[in-house]
């Protein structure tokens, strides 16, 4: 991945993909999972398309869930080692 090609919308699509590939590998349906985390399915289905972030603890709470890391989930096992301002910079495009 290059990092000059990483803006919002493709972080996005890739944290709902990974999230996807997560909960598949674990044999779990999607309403399945949110039903355990209290979410309605279509804000979980908004983070699996990448349309919406979830937040913190819902996210920690996927993670758990599906035995993965958050390191995974959230690209940091590819972005070099960035500043906060650089990621910001990023992020802000």
């Amino acid at each position: 991945m290059s990092i000059e090609k990483l803006d919002k919308d493709r972080l996005y699509k890739i944290i709902g993909e990974r999230l996807r590939e997560a909960r598949l590998a674990k044999g779990l349906k999607a309403p399945e999972v949110a039903e355990m985390i209290g979410l309605q399915k279509t804000a979980f289905y908004m983070f699996e398309r990448g349309l919406n972030m979830p937040k913190l603890w819902v996210l920690i709470q996927l993670c758990v869930i599906y035995g993965v890391n958050p390191s995974y989930i959230l690209l940091f096992d590819e972005l070099p080692n960035l500043s906060h301002k650089q990621l910001a910079n990023l992020l802000n495009k």
